[in-house]
């Protein structure tokens, strides 16, 4: 079994601090303007996908 040192883990940092770092709050444009790109990728894909699917 693998043990986890929960001092290490403490240490970690969240996705949300990630995007914090990168793109500022959650109210911010840029963090806005990568939201929004980042859901137009994930339903284009989802678009690209279904049309393969459907030949």
């Amino acid at each position: 079994m693998l043990k986890l040192d929960k001092n290490k883990l403490a240490g970690l940092k969240t996705f949300d601090d990630h995007l914090q770092e990168r793109y500022g709050d959650e109210n911010s444009p840029e963090r806005k303007e990568f939201e929004a790109k980042t859901k137009a990728w994930y339903y284009a894909e989802l678009l690209k996908d279904e049309r393969k699917r459907q030949n």
